[in-house]
């Protein structure tokens, strides 16, 4: 695991703690769980749709919609041919500090809430 991995960890335990303060008003098993359950599936949102978008599926909509939207002066085709597509654009993130994360975070919202059930 590395640095970030461990630092989005312990700000998502943060989250989870200072969520269920400010709302419940108490940290309680059932606060705890609830709260880490929007802040793990927050992450795993984020790093599946990094992923996806990643993965080049929507370069065509993207660039077409660029293309579209720019009715303001005519583009050129060197200008055309030099778009960043969405997928380049957006593959700098890094997805697995965010995906070990959230599977970490809501690993122990299911044990939680299995000893919460038992």
């Amino acid at each position: 695991m590395t640095k970030f991995s461990l630092a989005l960890l312990v700000i998502g335990y943060g989250l989870c703690i200072m969520i269920s303060l400010i709302y419940y008003g108490q940290i309680t098993l059932l606060s705890l769980i609830n709260t880490s359950f929007f802040i793990g599936a927050g992450y795993l949102f984020f790093s599946f749709t990094v992923f996806v978008l990643s993965t080049g599926f929507f370069d065509l909509v993207s660039n077409s919609f660029r293309k579209m939207l720019s009715m303001t002066k005519p583009m050129i085709k060197e200008e055309v041919e030099d778009m960043r597509s969405l997928s380049d654009a957006i593959s700098v993130v890094e997805i697995k500090p965010f995906l070990y994360s959230g599977s970490i975070i809501t690993g122990t919202m299911f044990i939680a809430l299995f000893f919460y059930y038992s």
